[in-house]
């Protein structure tokens, strides 16, 4: 799967498009999309996810943040977090995928004490009583090593399962900021690292898009007749244009090979593209031929290959179709 771009516009508003960059002087065009990856923790979107912030801070991160600005930063840090992990689910079709549990009353830990893992019992009753198959934590939060100059920040966060006798996944998410002057400048940043954290965490346990790079060659007459075709959206013109290309020079067939196997690959046959450039790859191997494209291909091929692998995991993580 792929889709065109979607720009962030202060983290709020989404625009779809497709990014092509100007001709390069190697000739081709760059064409930003997204493709969809899979998650590494095996959570099937179409479960109901809750998050609990169990508001748990370490002792000097209050003194860091003191008074009512650190009562403010714990609300808004956690709000946040729940946002960026409903974006990503929302980007999959799943709007009301995760829900957010009432924000627990603060906990301060000494510095080096560590908070205790939920119990399997309140595990089960949280994901009984909210109707949640999952429940991600977030286990404790906390300002490390303030300076004069910058301020480091550490959350951790656990993955239960009421069908688990304990958590499913665990990692520390990280942050690095400059301390200023400006209190409220330190505080937008933390509190906007926070959506990036909980985007972050959700990649993890669920399906996403990535942005990547393809190039189609446009330089010379067949290659540029073809892209032309392309931007039509008349892909099997494009197609046969290209495939003549293949009979000419070296290099010429290189790119028009790159561009078909963008077409395949767009067209989710993954398996044609990838014949494609092998042949290319070997006709150019035998022919001599050595230029920068078959770097390219090369990594083409590996991409395309992983793309297949990803398929058979997005498959099992119950994406809808697009």
């Amino acid at each position: 799967m792929y889709r065109m771009v979607p720009v962030k516009i202060f983290r709020r508003l989404v625009w779809g498009s497709m990014v092509l960059a100007g001709i390069s002087c190697r000739g081709y065009r760059q064409l930003s999309v997204e493709v969809l990856q899979p998650s590494l923790i095996p959570v099937s979107t179409e479960k109901r996810i809750a998050l609990l912030d169990r508001n748990i801070w370490r002792k000097d991160s209050v003194v860091v943040m003191a008074g009512d600005i650190f009562g403010e930063l714990q609300q808004d840090v956690s709000r946040e977090f729940y946002r960026g992990m409903s974006y990503i689910a929302a980007g999959n079709g799943f709007s009301d995928t995760i829900i957010r549990l009432p924000l627990s009353c603060p906990v301060i830990l000494e510095k080096g004490e560590q908070p205790v893992a939920l119990s399997a019992d309140t595990v089960w009753d949280l994901c009984r009583k909210f109707k949640a198959d999952y429940i991600v934590s977030i286990e404790s939060s906390a300002f490390v090593e303030p300076s004069n100059r910058s301020l480091n920040w550490e959350r951790t966060v656990y993955l239960y399962s009421p069908f688990s006798g304990q958590f499913l996944d665990s990692v520390v998410l990280t942050g690095k900021f400059r301390v200023m002057e400006n209190a409220y400048t330190l505080y937008e940043d933390i509190v906007i690292d926070s959506w990036d954290q909980g985007e972050n965490y959700a990649k993890r346990i669920m399906p996403y898009w990535a942005e990547m790079v393809r190039r189609v060659y446009v330089r010379g007459k067949v290659l540029r007749l073809g892209y032309s075709y392309l931007k039509a959206e008349k892909e099997e013109q494009a197609l046969q244009v290209w495939e003549g290309a293949l009979k000419l020079s070296g290099r010429m067939a290189v790119r028009a090979a790159v561009n078909m196997a963008w077409v395949y690959e767009r067209a989710g046959h993954f398996s044609r593209a990838i014949k494609i450039l092998e042949q290319i790859s070997q006709s150019a191997q035998s022919g001599g031929i050595k230029c920068e494209e078959l770097q390219y291909v090369r990594e083409y091929l590996k991409i395309l290959t992983r793309r297949i692998e990803d398929g058979d995991l997005l498959e099992l993580q119950a994406i809808p179709a697009k």
